[in-house]
Formats: C-alpha cells, structure tokens, sequence
C-alpha cells in the first residue's frame, strides 16, 4: 500500500486597472491511497486525515476488480534521493501586507507613466509526503511565488510579463513590472500588417506553455502504456539539434 499526501497553502493577490480588488486565502489536503493485489492497482482519495482507514479500504477493495498493469511489481522501495534546500523563513511566513507593499510598487510605476496594471500575484507553500509498506518515507516543503502582469493603455498597447522564485526576496517582481511596461509603451497605437508570412520569436512563457502539452509524452506511464509519441523512438532524434530538454526536480 502507498499513501501520498499534498497539503497546500495559497495567498493570492489580483489587481486591475491599477487597483487591487481580490485577495484570496485558501488551505486543502489532498490524500491518495493506492492497494495493489498483485499486479492490480485500486485507488481512493481522500480530503482529510480522519478518512484515511475508509479510502484504505476502498483502495483495497477496488484492487480486486482492477485490470493487471503488466510493467508493475511492486511500489518503491527505500532509497536515497537528492535533499532539496528547504524554504528560508522569511519566505515561509510572508504575510499579505508584504505581497500588497510590492503590487502596491507596480501600480505606482504603472501611474507614473499613464498606464494600467493588471494580474496576480501568488505564494504557494507546499507539503508533500509519501510513504509505503515497502518501507519508503520521504517529505518535503517548499514555497513557490510568481508574478504576473499586462500592462495596457487607453491607445491599444500592451505588455505581458511573470516571474517566478522559490524565495520572496529573489522574486524580481520589478524586472518583470518594467520588461511589461516597455511593450506596453512601445506598443501604443498599432497598426495593421498585411497577410502573409512573418518569422516570430516566442519568448520563455510561450514556449513553457508548449512544453506543457509536450511534457504529456515523457511520463514512463505514457510510455509503457503506449500513449507516448515516443514509443518505439528510443535512441532516435526527435527534436532539432538546438534544444535539450530535461527534468529536475531539485532544480531551485
């Protein structure tokens, strides 16, 4: 049997148009059990500690009627695994006031040069653990903020921009506020371009946002299932010579 949990905290402030309108709170559990029975596998999930016997049993239960998964032979056993740094204090316990004093610093630079900030600013505190009947046991925390905004003007200019930090100080809120603010300025007034072909360079988010739905073909369950678009292309180039792509995930 396998237990993972995720606990998870998340602040949120939204602003628009210059104005911060939407703060948000919110604390979840999430809890999942997994029974295997030779090689069947049942599943049950759980949003509170006190249920966790009743999905146990469900899992169990459920095992029974579950098709055989042909790649499985056990859940993990212990083993070491790289240590991530833990979260600094202060980025743990970053209050509201300390997020709104740094949108509060956008919308002012947004003002001074006549324009409108809008997006969100979030902080995630993440605990994960898991463990088995194999004998693993591992956990973790960590806190993740980002940034993002568009800046626009009354004349049709706009500028997106995010940032994104495992720790508060190093969140370059400011870098991301003025790299919006410039497309935003520079984009004022646009014109139209006739149709035809034109070369486009898609900055980091763009191409994260590809790597999303591109990430669904790397999973080893992907794969073993055949979903993956690298089944049968082991050791064969699917990519142009330019780009590598990898996971790691006690990357800060």
């Amino acid at each position: 049997m396998e237990i993972l949990a995720l606990e998870w905290e998340l602040l949120v402030l939204r602003f628009a148009r210059n104005e911060i309108h939407q703060p948000h709170a919110e604390r979840n559990l999430r809890v999942r059990v997994r029974a295997a029975r030779g090689r069947r596998i049942g599943t049950a999930y759980a949003t509170s500690s006190a249920d966790l016997e009743k999905i146990a049993r469900e899992a169990a239960e459920l095992a029974r009627f579950a098709p055989e998964i042909p790649h499985f032979s056990s859940f993990a056993p212990p083993a070491s695994h790289p240590q991530i740094p833990p979260p600094s204090e202060e980025s743990l316990s970053v209050t509201p006031e300390r997020m709104s004093e740094r949108v509060e610093a956008v919308i002012s630079k947004a003002e001074e040069r006549g324009l409108f900030a809008s997006g969100a600013l979030e902080f995630w505190k993440l605990r994960r653990l898991v463990a088995n009947t194999e004998g693993l046991r591992a956990e973790d925390t960590r806190t993740i903020f980002e940034f993002r905004t568009v800046m626009s003007s009354e004349e049709g200019g706009s500028g997106y921009a995010q940032a994104i930090s495992s720790d508060f100080e190093e969140l370059d809120v400011e870098g991301a506020a003025e790299k919006a603010l410039e497309k935003a300025s520079a984009s004022k007034s646009p014109s139209d371009l006739p149709p035809g072909e034109y070369e486009v360079i898609l900055e980091e988010q763009a191409v994260s946002e590809l790597l999303d739905f591109v990430g669904l073909g790397f999973g080893a369950k992907e794969y073993q299932e055949g979903r993956s678009f690298l089944c049968g292309r082991i050791g064969e180039r699917v990519f142009g010579g330019n780009i590598n792509i990898w996971d790691d995930a006690t990357d800060p």
